[in-house]
């Protein structure tokens, strides 16, 4: 496994923990549901990326792609739902809708 494999997998994992920390945060901190919505997006994305480079499977191309896009739509998504749980207003206006919005 290379050092782009090792990058990859150990943003992966952070991301994975950073899922873990905000699902915490909605079980105790957040009435919302904003932080849980948050925690599950960065779990579900941070597996398939984990996955893809402990594999060794990222020598460039789509995969690579792939695992680089779930990273970075994961933090945009997240991130946008935990500023607005915590500070009320959205980083990217019309990226995520709070929990409950119809």
């Amino acid at each position: 496994m290379g050092l782009p494999d090792r990058s990859i997998a150990a943003l992966g994992a952070l991301s994975g923990a950073a899922g873990v920390m905000l699902l915490a945060a909605g079980a105790h901190v957040d009435a919302s549901g904003n932080f849980t919505t948050a925690g599950w997006m960065l779990l579900v994305h941070a597996g398939p990326v984990v996955y893809l480079a402990a594999g060794g499977l990222l020598r460039r191309g789509p995969r690579l792609v792939t695992a680089l896009a779930l990273l970075a739509g994961g933090l945009l998504f997240s991130g946008d739902l935990a500023v607005r749980a915590r500070f009320g207003v959205p980083l990217f206006p019309m990226a995520a809708r709070p929990a409950g919005y119809c």
